[in-house]
Order: C-alpha cells, then structure tokens, then sequence
C-alpha cells in the first residue's frame, strides 16, 4: 500500500491568503491616502482659485448688436430711428391683485379708463399696456414693482 500522501497544505494556503490580503489592504489604504490628500490640495490649497474661477462662471457677457443707423429719404428727412422700444405687458393670473394694479397703472396714465373692462376678461394672455412705453416709465415702473414686493401695499398720489 502506498503511504498516505496529503495533496493540500492548508497552513500554506492560509499563509498566502493572509499574505495578499495585507497587500491589497494595503494597496486600498494607499489609494485612500492619495485621495485624501487630492481632496485636501482641491479644497484647502486651491480655494482660492477655484472660487475665482466660480465668480467667473457666474457673469455672462452677452454682446448687444450695433445699431443699424438712421434710415433717410432722398430729402434728409428721418424715416427710422434707432430709438429703443419698451412694451408693458400684464398677465392677470401673475398679479395678485389686479383691482389695485390696474388702478395704480391708470394712475401712471399707462392705461385708459375704458380698457379697464378688457383686461379684467383676459385670462392667461399678456395684455400689452400702452403702444410704446418710455424709457423713463419703464424704470418707474420697475421701482414700483420692486417697492411694492419689498414693502408691500405702496399707494400712488
């Protein structure tokens, strides 16, 4: 009979097993420390610039075309101008109170007195307030605008 030969060596294997554990654990641990140290040069080193470079994403120049020039007839006389044009328009579902909007607009003189009825029906639709407004009254309007969402109910005299 042969001899009884034992094939595995358990204590061998379990050694090797151990062995590579502790490297990978190792090579993780390594690799954990590289990024930590990536996470501390990012955000402690570069604050500062990359906070730079963050204000600068926010502001987006944006190029305003020329204008074209003064259109004249054979006689000189001005047929287009490069005058800026404003339109005010009102959606009654985005005001929340319209009664008093509407009253402070003809307030202004934006609105005549017999459109008052017309805007009241509209529903989801802008309504454009006066053919062509100024400069001046839309700046007015915008401050009042601001006001009254800052301080609430302003009244116009």
């Amino acid at each position: 009979m042969a001899p009884n030969v034992r094939i595995k060596n358990h204590w061998s294997e379990q050694r090797i097993f151990a062995q590579r554990t502790f490297a990978a654990m190792t090579v993780v641990a390594l690799l954990g420390f590289v990024l930590l140290g990536r996470l501390v040069y990012l955000q402690i080193v570069k604050h500062d610039y990359y906070v730079e470079l963050s204000l600068g994403n926010r502001v987006r120049l944006e190029p305003i075309p020329a204008s074209r020039g003064l259109i004249r007839d054979r006689h000189g006389i001005i047929l287009a101008d490069n005058a800026p044009a404003y339109q005010l328009e009102l959606v009654r579902e985005q005001v929340p109170d319209l009664s008093g909007t509407l009253r402070r607009l003809t307030a202004l003189g934006l609105i005549d007195p017999d459109e008052l009825e017309a805007l009241r029906v509209s529903a989801f639709v802008p309504v454009r307030l006066g053919p062509r407004v100024l400069r001046t009254e839309t700046a007015a309007i915008a401050a009042l605008a601001w006001l009254q969402s800052r301080f609430g109910d302003l009244k116009i005299e």
